[in-house]
């Protein structure tokens, strides 16, 4: 009888044993590279295009440059007020930032002050600023050569590279989102007052406008190809948490203000990213709660998606389109072209609004709300 039961115990402590060892085979094996915990939420963060350096803007009014091989900021600045955007140059020189008062989310809430910095990787000095209305978002030319900047005081920013404002345009609403293209040739913005702006570096007259067609409609993100041959951009209808044929995604060429093809979602476009190559375009539109806000993936060819994933907050595509990082409620998540099944993800303590991926797909960055930068390999899983 002794016997008997010593062999079962030992039965079952084998079985607990090849349990535990398949729970972790199964379980994830992604491990940050590095995280770094800075005093508030982190609301931003930008890479360079090999994934060498990374920008965060945190809600503690600091800008924290970093080293991929290193989770010790390079250095940090303490800038006036709450850090929203941060763009790395493609080269890694240069880091654009805007800054502003008020609620990051919340478009209408940015009426207060904010700068535009642009400061080189080797030193915390600003190379300039500009006082504006809060910045939203800020956008950097490959070379750093350009900035571009959408604030809350409705205007498109123009800079060079040494702090003079080429030219300033301003629209009917908010100026949520800018994108321009790797030589600073092009410069696409999408305003509250429901239109699509594309522009040359030229000068501050619209190449096109496109209106989406609803006096309640707004466009809150857009993105561009490198070389400026595509645009995509999402928006929907103020106070609208209902269907309506305003809630859409579309597709430009730069040639043309007529969409080559636009998507219907259920609830408002929030924010969108194409490929560098302009061949896939991630976009994600909001939900009844923020488990249901929703990322498509689309391939320029066809507005029909590859692929659909709920609870994301934060996107960002690899060149080719192959790879695709979300940031969601808790967790940090990478996804390949091919399936909305995610290749891995990483628990977080908070939300992750913004998610930056290198060009090869290889190195992602992080930014949550439990006031952490996170850096991953794709390979070191």
């Amino acid at each position: 009888m002794t016997r008997h039961v010593l062999v079962l115990a030992l039965v079952l402590l084998l079985a607990v044993l090849v349990a535990g060892a398949l729970l972790y085979i199964q379980r994830p094996a992604i491990q940050p590279i590095w995280s770094y915990e800075t005093g508030d939420k982190v609301w931003s963060v930008g890479m360079s295009a090999d994934g060498s350096y990374i920008g965060a803007g945190s809600y503690d009014n600091k800008i924290y440059l970093f080293s991929r091989t290193n989770g010790r900021p390079i250095w940090t600045y303490q800038a006036d007020t709450i850090v929203r955007c941060v763009s790395v140059s493609s080269d890694g020189s240069y880091i654009a930032v805007g800054t502003g008062g008020g609620v990051a989310a919340v478009p209408q809430a940015g009426g207060l002050g904010g700068k535009v910095y642009l400061f080189s990787r080797s030193d915390n000095t600003p190379l300039w600023s500009y006082q504006s209305g809060a910045i939203n978002y800020v956008s950097v030319s490959s070379d750093g050569s350009y900035v571009v900047a959408g604030s809350s005081d409705n205007k498109v920013y123009l800079f060079s590279r040494d702090g003079t404002l080429l030219w300033s345009y301003e629209t009917g609403g908010t100026i949520w989102q800018t994108s321009i293209s790797s030589d600073g040739g092009y410069i696409a913005a999408g305003s509250y007052d429901g239109k699509v702006y594309l522009f040359s570096r030229l000068d501050n007259a619209p190449l096109w406008i496109y209106d989406t067609g609803s006096p309640l409609s707004f466009v809150n993100g857009i993105s561009m190809s490198s070389d400026g041959s595509y645009i995509a951009a999402v928006g929907g209808e103020i106070g609208k948490w209902a269907p309506s044929p305003y809630h859409k995604l579309y597709l430009f060429s730069r040639s043309s203000s007529t969409p080559i093809w636009s998507y219907k979602f259920p609830y408002p476009g929030i924010s969108v990213a194409i490929s560098s190559d302009g061949s896939h375009i991630i976009a994600r539109c909001s939900g009844e709660s923020k488990e249901h806000f929703r990322a498509y993936l689309f391939s320029q060819a066809e507005n029909t998606p590859l692929w659909s994933f709920d609870g994301i907050l934060g996107i960002a595509i690899s060149s080719d389109g192959s790879f695709v990082a979300g940031g969601g409620l808790n967790a940090v998540y990478l996804f390949s072209e091919n399936s909305g099944k995610p290749l891995w993800s990483y628990p977080t303590d908070g939300e992750v609004w913004s998610v930056e991926i290198s060009s090869d797909g290889r190195y992602i960055a992080a930014g949550s709300l439990d006031h952490k930068v996170y850096v991953f390999d794709r390979e070191r899983v």
